[in-house]
């Protein structure tokens, strides 16, 4: 007496089948099935069953056209609840039965057009069968081999069947409304969101239904679903209602009788429509042909979220009664929910069976399922927010101090110490909620601690990880949960970013370690597959076995294209795209993750093997293909042969100015005047004492120094540092032949393939090509005009990763002459502070070109001492381009290992070259800059002024001896001239005057002039540019 039977259509293990178990949370409930549908509706009417679980519609086939005719036939029954079962198919056979022996799938008509892609994707063949579970039963019971079935999971277990694949449908979205019918209507309290289902007929009049639907829309009520069916004329009147006295407090009862009071007060409607039918029949020739409406009875079926107690909903079915011939409430329901039966004096245990119970009821079955959340980082924010949205109460807790997510806990609606707890020191609190399950989101590298913390104060709870390695926390749950609680390893293979729009489809992986309280097991998984994940039943190890060739082998590349520094452009393939997104993707996931999913999964260190011998495989089998055609080549050719050059090599870039180059000497052979101001070297000879101590040093030192340089040049080289507030000993410095090798041995040294080096542009032509000969990658960062195309701090933040290693700053600029000040240098010191592994390459060679205010070494910031290599000479300063001496200072450890490539290379600079810089250092008069300075500036300003004449405006340098303008006004479709590049062509073939182009600097559009010349020759220069340019403006 005390089971609940309900009824069903079809053989046990059924999707209806499933239905009955999904709505009905209670151990009692028996469902019991038929073979077809108006035996269901008559066994609750006999009370052979005291409810009957039907489905309504499908959301891929439609309504099921039958049970709406059959529930009107069945006025004495009425809808109660309702539920929304995700129809997911599996394929499933004989245990042990290999999937290649499958020749023939069965199963019923729609569930085999369900899976039609699939079944011709595998080559089978259909044969229908009248029900989804009978088919499972039939291969259990005739024992049928090579045969498989589509069923569901439920069929699979109770037949004893192995499933070989879930959720084979081709639409995932694929899901089946069941309505529940029972004798005794109920309506729930006016807190709980409910549904009214109603069928009535209408008049044949012009906007009759559009009336009908007004009368809810007026009110506000929201439709669900509208169904038209044909009607007969013996069901257009409102039925005798059932007179048990049990019935007589019925809402739903009242309200029919209620409505037909109405209807027969307004006969006049009823009698309106029998003549009107009349008439129109007198009108037809033959009733058989007649094609007329009025042959036609219609019946509606509505569906609207509100219930009967609503006023809203009471009126508008007064009003809809007005006008209706024929209208009858078939139920007002709660929405799709979990319901329970209650005791109740009056009646049987299951008469009110679907009125769900009170929150506070103390039955474990009808509570809303009380989840723990352990972790609230992106993951356990996003399972707590949908976990709550599914009829779970939840709470979280946070342990790591460092980690407070307690906004983000407000923000989602939780409450501090009341649902949300922060720090271990509130692990108790949160336990003592009476918690039914508890999830552990975690990192891997966390999870044994974190639970370790929680085992002495377990009790009988579920728990559960969610970690994306499983023998891992499966060994530790197991050897430290004692034997009270459940134990349940998963793995949602799914995220806040694959997960964001739906869950339909995404695999859901869990492995029942160790579970007594089936129910409350069944109740958290079965969260999951309503929301249409593909669960999945798999051990631990095979997870594993199957993720490291998966998940890891997904992050691994991710990791590997990330260190490559993709960047979309307008080209981007649709593949390229889609690693484009796997990168961004993979980057939101810590490295923390992708070290645990190696460290705790034993089978990605064999992926990681198999990863790199396929990538060696790969580049053995490209480099065997170059081979071959340069072989062929050769065979082909009887001159010269082609030679294969080192792939670093091949990567420079050729000169952007070697075309003009290539113009301006051949216009020199020629006879012609062409003016270069395009060289960066001073016009003027050295300081005498220079001179005259590289005379001596050729009588007295022709010989090898040491590789780093004469100790008393070091000596010297340290001394003047120290004027620039930088502190470096003499074995902090190596002596180069030119800072070109400083900076090359400096980038060769400290930077690694993968590794990013941030370049300002524009920059010197050689920063990108010196960092592609080390393998590392030049990241360019466009500075603005606005700023004196100086590096701001915002950038700098912007561009920095985890691959960047170094950062070049060349102070003053070349090419733009400017110089960066000391508040600009700490703000760039400030953002480097946070990111100690990248160094800085201060490139300092024009420093003693400087027309106002201090140049500041970048070594001397606080905290950039030891994370800068300096790097000066005497080309530019003393005017010694063609003695090559350069120096690069450093910490130690880097200047050794530049020294050591230097011993492979250069070994020392010349002896002769050293000792003149020595003089340099130790002689040269202050008056030399000073002088040299004011000549500098003096040319500047005559750039500067001719620039003006031609309508030209820039930033004014304060250091080098360049300038470095804007020309875009002047590439116009009037000109002919796109780009800056072609402007220095047309500069040179009609003015005679050579210029770079700002392509060769990174930066198009601009022109770089080099004033170190004589005047006479510069205003020749510029006078000719001048107006070269306003020719072209006219």
């Amino acid at each position: 007496n005390n089971q609940l039977r309900a009824a069903y259509q079809g053989f046990p293990g059924a999707y209806s089948d499933q239905a009955c178990r999904q709505i009905f949370t209670n151990e009692r409930v028996v469902p019991i099935g038929f073979r077809t549908f108006e035996e269901a509706f008559l066994a609750v009417r006999e009370g052979n069953c005291d409810v009957a679980v039907l489905p309504f519609e499908n959301s891929l086939g439609g309504s099921i056209h039958s049970n709406y005719d059959l529930i009107l036939r069945f006025s004495d029954l009425f809808i109660v609840g309702e539920t929304n079962l995700r129809v997911q198919h599996c394929l499933m056979t004989l245990p042990s039965t290999p999937r290649e022996t499958i020749t023939t799938v069965i199963s019923h008509p729609q569930a085999l057009a369900q899976c039609d892609d699939y079944i011709r994707k595998h080559k089978y063949t259909p044969q229908v069968f009248e029900d989804t579970a009978g088919s499972a039963k039939k291969i259990k019971e005739e024992n049928l081999s090579g045969c498989a079935a589509i069923a569901s999971r439920l069929a699979a277990e109770l037949y004893g069947l192995q499933i070989l694949e879930e959720g084979i449908e081709d639409d995932k979205s694929n899901y089946t409304r069941f309505l529940v019918l029972s004798k005794f209507p109920s309506v729930p309290d006016s807190k709980v969101p409910c549904k009214t289902s109603v069928v009535f007929s209408l008049l044949n009049q012009a906007g009759a239904l559009f009336k009908a639907l007004s009368v809810f829309v007026l009110r506000d009520i929201d439709f669900t679903k509208i169904e038209s069916r044909p009607g007969r004329k013996h069901l257009l009147l409102n039925p005798s209602l059932n007179d048990d006295e049990d019935l007589q407090n019925s809402l739903v009862v009242s309200l029919n009788r209620e409505l037909r009071v109405i209807h027969e007060a307004t006969q006049t409607n009823l009698q309106q429509y029998t003549q009107q039918q009349q008439q129109q029949q007198k009108e037809t020739k033959s009733v058989e042909d007649s094609t007329s409406p009025a042959s036609y009875q219609v019946l509606f079926y509505l569906d609207f979220n509100a219930s009967i107690s609503d006023m809203r909903c009471y009126h508008a079915l007064k009003h809809l009664s007005e006008i209706a011939p024929f209208i009858r409430v078939i139920g007002s329901y709660p929405r799709e929910a979990v319901y329970l039966g209650r005791e109740s004096e009056a009646h049987s245990v299951w008469r009110e069976v679907l009125y769900p119970l009170p929150a506070s009821s103390s039955h474990p079955r009808s509570q809303r399922l009380r989840v723990g959340i352990v972790g609230y980082g992106r993951f356990g924010r996003f399972l707590s927010k949908h976990l709550r949205e599914g009829q779970s109460d939840v709470w979280a807790i946070n342990l790591r101090e460092e980690e407070d997510f307690t906004q983000e806990a407000v923000a989602d609606g939780l409450v501090p110490e009341k649902n949300y707890y922060q720090g271990y020191n509130n692990i108790q609190k949160f336990l003592s909620n009476t918690l039914d399950v508890i999830v552990f989101t975690v990192s891997v590298l966390s999870f044994e601690e974190v639970l370790t913390s929680f085992v002495p104060y377990l009790t009988t709870e579920l728990i559960v990880d969610v970690l994306s390695v499983k023998v891992h926390p499966y060994q530790i749950m197991k050897k430290l949960v004692h034997e009270s609680c459940d134990v349940l390893c998963s793995h949602p293979m799914f995220g806040p970013d694959s997960g964001k729009d739906s869950w339909v489809g995404l695999p859901f992986m869990y492995h029942k370690i160790r579970v007594k309280d089936f129910h409350r097991c069944a109740r958290f998984l079965s969260f999951f597959e309503g929301k249409g994940c593909r669960m999945i039943s798999m051990s631990c190890s095979e997870h594993d076995r199957i993720a490291s060739a998966s998940q890891f082998i997904t992050h691994l590349t991710a990791r590997v294209l990330s260190a490559l520094d993709l960047k979309p452009s307008d080209i981007d393939t649709k593949g390229f795209k889609t690693l484009l997104a796997l990168v961004e993707s993979a980057n939101k996931d810590s490295f923390d993750l992708f070290f645990a999913l190696f460290k705790h999964n034993e089978f990605s260190s064999q992926q990681l093997r198999l990863m790199e011998s396929a990538l060696n495989k790969v580049k053995d089998q490209l480099y065997e293909k170059e081979a071959q055609q340069l072989l062929a080549k050769e065979r082909g050719q009887e001159g010269e042969k082609e030679i294969v050059f080192n792939s670093r090599v091949e990567s420079l870039a050729p000169s952007r100015t070697a075309y003009i180059t290539d113009i301006a000497r051949k216009m020199k052979e020629q006879g012609i005047d062409v003016i270069a101001l395009s060289v960066g070297q001073p016009d003027f000879e050295p300081p005498l004492n220079v001179t005259e101590a590289a005379i001596k040093a050729c009588r007295d030192h022709t010989k090898y120094t040491e590789v780093n340089g004469l100790s008393v040049l070091r000596q010297e080289i340290s001394k003047y540092l120290k004027t620039k507030n930088t502190e470096y000993s003499p074995e902090e410095i190596l002596c180069s032949s030119g800072a070109k090798q400083s900076i090359f041995q400096a980038v060769l040294a400290l930077c690694r393939p993968g590794d990013e080096v941030l370049i300002p542009a524009p920059y010197w032509v050689s920063y990108p090509e010196i960092t592609k000969l080390s393998g590392a990658t030049p990241k360019f960062v466009e500075t603005l005009e606005e700023d004196n195309f100086c590096l701001t701090p915002e950038q700098l933040e912007r561009e920095i990763t985890l691959n960047t290693r170094l950062l070049i700053l060349c102070n003053p600029s070349n090419p733009t002459g400017h110089v960066y000040s000391r508040d600009q240098l700490e703000k760039l010191a400030s953002v480097l502070e946070r990111h100690p592994q990248v160094f800085v390459l201060s490139d300092e060679i024009y420093e003693k070109v400087l027309f106002e205010g201090e140049h500041i070494s970048f070594a001397s910031l606080p905290g950039m001492h030891d994370r800068t290599l300096t790097v000066n000479g005497f080309s530019k300063g003393f005017s010694m381009t063609g003695y090559r001496l350069g120096y690069l200072a450093g910490p130690k450890r880097i200047i050794s290992a530049c020294a050591k490539i230097q011993s492979h290379n250069t070994t020392c600079p010349s002896s002769i070259t050293q000792y003149a810089a020595i003089s340099a250092l130790r002689d040269t008069d202050e008056s030399y800059f000073t002088e040299s300075n004011a000549g500098f500036k003096k040319k500047r300003d005559i750039v500067l002024a001719y620039l003006k004449k031609a309508g030209v405006e820039c930033p004014v340098p304060t250091g080098a001896f360049y300038v470095f303008f804007s020309v875009k006004q002047f590439l116009t479709e009037a000109t002919g001239l796109t780009t800056s590049e072609e402007l220095c062509v047309y500069l040179l073939e009609k003015c005679h005057v050579g210029l770079v182009p700002g392509e060769a600097f990174g930066l198009a559009g601009f022109v770089r002039v080099s004033y170190a010349t004589s005047v006479p020759v510069l205003e020749e220069a510029m006078e000719r540019i001048t107006k070269g340019l306003l020719e072209l403006k006219h």
